[in-house]
């Protein structure tokens, strides 16, 4: 009976402690929303509408020099080719 007792208020202690946990996580604001003022919203709403832009990104995609693909492959071809 002593051994049921003691299970029983373990049980209950560590179901507590979970509720709690579950609480705190829920009722805190997350951080990086609860700083933002209006104007800081609006800016990074702008900047996101510019990062998306398939001008923009197809301008930033042609700018990356990718150099000469075959060259820098050979050394690894070669080492495949050789196993």
């Amino acid at each position: 009976m002593h051994h049921k007792f003691l299970l029983l208020a373990v049980i209950l202690i560590v179901a507590g402690v979970l509720v709690a946990l579950f609480w705190q996580f829920q009722a805190a604001p997350t951080p990086e929303l609860a700083n933002i003022t209006g104007d800081q919203q609006q800016s990074s709403a702008s900047s996101q509408t510019d990062d998306t832009d398939p001008a923009a990104l197809n301008a930033e995609i042609e700018s990356i020099n990718i150099g000469d693909l075959d060259v820098e492959f050979r050394s690894i071809d070669a080492d495949i080719n050789s196993l």
